[in-house]
Order: C-alpha cells, then structure tokens, then sequence
C-alpha cells in the first residue's frame, strides 16, 4: 500500500507529471465552432514563426472545450501554446515558453 502513495512523488521526481497548469480560459472568435477553432490554434500554435525564430521546439497545442467548471463549451475553451529549448522529453533542464497570449490574439480568440 505505500508503495501507491509513493508513486505520484516518484512520477514528479522524474518529471513525468507536468507540475503548472498553463491553460488560460478564452472565447473563441464569434462565428467559429469549436472544431474549428481547435484545428486553427493547433496549426498556429505548432507552427508560430516567432518561436521557430527562437530556435525553441515545439511541445503542445492544447484546446479543452469549456471554462474550469466544463461550461459554455461551445463558446469558451482552456488553451495554451507550449513551446520548450530542447528536443525530446520535457525533463527538469526543459524550459517551456507559452505563446498562448499571442496565438489567441492572432486567431481572433478573447480572453475569458
């Protein structure tokens, strides 16, 4: 049984559980459904020419429909745009930058 309890701290030790919460509430662009959105900021996101001009890596593209309570998910999403400095596994020598902000605005989307 303590062996159950020690697993989380070992996963995080390790830097296999991601220790923030990055996502950001934003309302989609009016007139957009959520897949479409979800496609839109996918593609920006993984291919946002300001962190390729950083020579940063890619790491996700996240698109949770609905606020922190899973409401209005048709209007308003959790997002982010993680980009990290290495190649490979995010470990404890990664640093994330977030272009969240920047995305968004570009696809039209507001802040929640």
């Amino acid at each position: 049984m303590q062996l159950l309890f020690a697993i989380p701290f070992l996963c995080a030790a390790l830097g296999l559980v991601r220790a923030e919460d990055n996502r950001l509430p934003y309302l989609i662009p009016t007139g957009d459904t959520m897949d479409v959105f979800t496609a839109d900021f996918d593609a920006a996101c993984s291919t946002w020419g300001p962190a390729i001009a950083q020579g940063l890596f890619f790491s996700e593209a996240f698109v949770e429909p609905g606020d922190f309570q899973g409401k209005h998910a048709d209007i308003e999403a959790l997002i982010f745009c993680d980009w990290k400095n290495v190649t490979g596994p995010i470990t404890s020598q990664s640093q994330i930058t977030t272009f969240t902000v920047e995305v968004a605005a570009y696809l039209g989307a507001t802040p929640a």
